[in-house]
């Protein structure tokens, strides 16, 4: 139903992440591929809730490339 998506979407994943595995990842780009309202990014090496302090897995510089892009859609808008 990706062709039902009309709204800009921008959507960040970790490359280590268990939860969503790459594997899954790629189904996503696969689903969203020629759209040009989406954004997929893969952050190498990091993991599951990479942008959440508390989190273990908490990688401050993914955390804010991650922020600064969704500030950008928003601003977009």
């Amino acid at each position: 139903e990706t062709n039902k998506i009309i709204c800009p979407m921008s959507l960040h994943f970790g490359e280590n992440d268990p939860v969503v595995p790459m594997e899954e990842v790629n189904a996503i780009k696969a689903a969203y591929a020629g759209k040009t309202n989406v954004d997929i990014v893969v952050y190498d090496n990091a993991g599951h809730s990479f942008s959440m302090p508390s989190n273990q897995g908490y990688d401050a510089d993914v955390a804010k490339a991650s922020r600064d892009a969704a500030l950008a859609l928003f601003r977009s808008m």
